[in-house]
């Protein structure tokens, strides 16, 4: 939880303030979304797309992160209605073009990414570090999709299936532990940094309850 809440407020902090605050290009809520699909899709491909920052973001990739936000909103939805598929409800057909789209555009970045890494040379994964999570391959400059490939346990197109959803749910619940960290900083001094007496430049995140409306 504290390190999410370093993340969000030391690295993050100048990119924030000048998109959501200053320039109101990004509402908070889609902000966190953002942040948390850049810091999985550098734990998969190792490297930070920063759709965070809209001088620089790729218009692909808001729109997977987009696609991501409605289909999981659209989830609730369909399991309190399962009805929705059998009549082909708006709220259905909704869902299923945003889970197209997140198949799709997942499929693109992995095969991109895939080719790459085929050109370069095969480096074997030890054994002993089959098991470690994929941010343990990041800090050991491997990315996890990359160390898929090279244990060779499943196909490309296998790979290449499974990284948009895998990306979406990644994301989903890289948000939760985003917001579930803020909550307790909000509401507890001593639960992170930022709300600390000596860090009033993150007041405006939790003193400005309309970011979150805009």
């Amino acid at each position: 939880m504290y390190n999410i809440c370093i993340y969000i407020f030391e690295y993050r902090s100048k990119v924030a303030g000048y998109e959501v605050i200053e320039r109101k290009n990004i509402t908070f809520v889609d902000f966190v979304s953002r942040s948390a699909f850049d810091m999985f899709t550098a734990v998969m491909y190792g490297e930070s797309p920063q759709t965070t920052d809209s001088r620089v973001a790729d218009p692909t990739d808001i729109e997977f992160v987009q696609a991501s936000q409605t289909a999981f909103d659209l989830t609730g939805e369909l399991i309190a209605n399962p009805l929705a598929k059998v009549f082909g409800t708006d709220t259905y057909q909704s869902f299923k073009v945003n889970m197209d789209k997140v198949f799709n555009l997942g499929w693109e970045v992995a095969e991109e990414y895939v080719a790459q890494v085929q050109q370069k040379p095969k480096v074997k994964v030890k054994e002993e570090d089959a098991g470690k999570c994929p941010v343990t391959a990041v800090k050991n400059k491997m990315p996890f999709v990359e160390r898929l490939l090279n244990r060779g346990e499943m196909s490309t197109n296998d790979i290449k299936s499974i990284s948009g959803p895998m990306q979406m749910a990644g994301v989903d619940t890289t948000v939760s532990d985003i917001w579930t960290s803020l909550s307790g900083s909000y509401s507890s001094e001593s639960s992170c940094l930022a709300c600390s007496s000596n860090t009033s430049r993150y007041k405006p995140f939790f003193y400005t309850p309309t970011l979150s409306q805009q």
